[in-house]
């Protein structure tokens, strides 16, 4: 039955509105990319009222304010949320809709490669207010797209399957490497802060990657990286993903990743350590040298040899910045000393990413998880027990704290407790083999 004509008025009005506040929240997205690294200039100006149909001058611009970045960004992913789950009632063929690849993500590119390139300069700021916008788009097609995949497994599993394609029946999702490269990162326990600024570093390289198709400049910005925190935070995990990432957006040419501490770089004997340390670094062109304790390359003692390793390391990073990243790590306190060491690692970590320690309620996720990717289940007992262990775990953790370590050791004394206990049973079934109770967690 047709709508009374009111009413067919009203929703043209609602509709209208709704595309007006659609372009709003998209002109206050790239204000804010504008202008975070400063007053918006003449050139920004007017690409924004050409590009947002808006009746302003283009100096106009320098006094515009909007609301809180929070406030736009909250707009932003409500929006965007919408417009992709239309966009896939709209498609016609579920199975070939790939919400990463929406169009309106592409526009998204556009707006943004087109705000930071009015001046024909793009810097860090510029690159990294628009990463937060990039990053909370991959997050709700990635949400969408993780939803979309549920669905299918729960039509699966509920439908009926010959027994010829049973062992069959699960396949690799097909992913691209930078794909499976986010999910892993995103599958990690905690470290939000770390995603984020890992997030933030996908996204300037992604931007980068566009500009070098488009023969455009490259701002000259460092990659290179300094990961704080106590050990068994995840800083090797995450330094390897960073690796197969910048790989993927070509900002390297492989993913090796080549990690030495130590005793990797430095000789025992003058004029030696410099020789160990190109090759090393040789090894390294084309991907990831990561550097873990880096601190003690430091000078420890006056005839220490470790102060070679760190003259060759800066003139190397230059000698091969384009396809090369450095990433040291170590705690906190002592890798500041390292970088201050010498002006030539000062200057070229300019970005250092801290990785806090696990929360009892990680750590213990974290044991879950361990369980479960070997086969074994906890009893509601143990499952009880764990979680008070955890937590009196943190709360006396001292310098030998080994988050995530000390995770797998408590673990790996699990197995061998729950071997001892069912070896001596005359029988037992999959069940006693697959379960952890109290007795087996009670060395911890």
């Amino acid at each position: 039955m047709p709508l009374p004509h009111d009413a067919d008025a009203g929703l043209k009005d609602m509709f209208g509105r709704f595309d007006y506040h659609i372009k709003k929240i998209l002109w206050g997205m790239a204000i804010e990319v504008a202008s975070s690294d400063g007053p918006i200039n003449d050139h920004e100006g007017r690409l924004l009222s050409a590009a947002f149909d808006q009746d302003l001058p283009a100096n106009a611009y320098r006094s515009v304010t909007t609301p809180s970045g929070e406030v736009i960004k909250d707009g932003f992913e409500s929006i965007l949320n919408a417009i992709l789950h239309v966009n896939l009632l709209c498609s016609g063929n579920a199975d070939e809709y790939e919400p990463l690849h929406d169009p309106v993500l592409g526009i998204l590119d556009i707006i943004g490669d087109g705000i930071m390139n009015a001046d024909e300069s793009v810097n860090l700021r510029e690159a990294a207010s628009f990463a937060d916008y990039t990053n909370i788009a991959h997050r709700c097609a990635m949400s969408l797209k993780q939803r979309m995949h549920e669905t299918a497994e729960v039509e699966e599993r509920t439908a009926p399957v010959p027994l010829a394609d049973r062992k069959d029946q699960a396949t690799p999702e097909d992913l691209t490497p930078l794909e499976a490269c986010v999910r892993e990162l995103h599958s990690l326990v905690g470290l939000s802060s770390v995603k984020k600024e890992v997030e933030t570093l996908i996204n300037v390289a992604k931007i980068f990657a566009q500009r070098r198709e488009r023969k455009m400049p490259i701002p000259s910005l460092s990659f290179h990286l300094v990961l704080t925190g106590n050990p068994g935070t995840g800083k090797t995990t995450v330094a390897r993903l960073i690796s197969k990432i910048y790989s993927a957006l070509g900002h390297l040419s492989t993913d090796k990743f080549i990690e030495v501490d130590r005793s990797g770089l430095v000789g025992n004997y003058v004029g030696q350590t410099a020789n160990k340390t190109k090759r090393v670094v040789d090894s390294a062109i084309g991907g990831v040298l990561f550097i873990d304790e880096a601190y003690s390359l430091a000078r420890i003692y006056e005839n220490d040899f470790g102060s070679e390793a760190i003259e060759v390391i800066p003139k190397a990073m230059e000698d091969h910045r384009s396809d090369l990243v450095v990433i040291v790590a170590g705690y906190a306190d002592r890798m500041e000393k390292f970088i201050s060491s010498n002006p030539g690692l000062k200057s070229r970590f300019s970005r250092t990413i801290d990785f806090p320690d696990y929360s009892a309620e990680e750590m213990f996720i974290i044991f879950e998880m361990l369980a479960k990717r070997n086969g074994y289940t906890l009893d509601e007992d143990s499952l009880t027990f764990l979680r008070t262990a955890m937590e009196e775990r943190w709360a006396q953790r001292g310098a030998d704290f080994a988050n995530a370590r000390d995770v797998r050791s408590m673990f790996e004394r699990a197995v061998s407790a729950q071997a001892n206990r069912i070896a001596t049973m005359e029988t037992f079934d999959e069940n006693a083999l697959e379960t952890f109770t109290r007795e087996d967690l009670a060395y911890y």
